[in-house]
C-alpha cells in the first residue's frame, strides 16, 4: 500500500515544523499526532490508525531517496 503522491507534497513542507503536520490524515487512514525523529533519510512520525484505533509510526523517506 502506498501513500499517494499527492499526500506526501503536502506533508513535505510541513515536516519543516514539529507541530505543523498534526491532525493531517493520510491515506484516510492515518492521524498524524507529532514528530518523533528526523534524520538523514526521512522523519518518523507518530500516527494514529483509526481503523485498527492503534498507534503507529510512520516514516517519510526524502524525496532525494526515491527520485532517480
Amino acid at each position: 500500500m502506498g501513500v499517494p503522491n499527492e499526500a506526501l507534497d503536502r506533508l513535505g513542507p510541513l515536516i519543516a515544523s514539529d507541530n505543523a503536520a498534526m491532525g493531517l490524515l493520510i491515506d484516510r487512514r492515518y492521524e498524524v499526532k507529532g514528530r518523533i525523529g528526523k534524520g538523514g533519510m526521512g522523519e518518523v512520525f507518530k500516527a494514529l490508525d483509526q481503523r485498527l484505533n492503534r498507534p503507529v509510526a510512520m516514516k517519510i523517506l526524502s524525496k532525494e531517496l526515491f527520485t532517480a
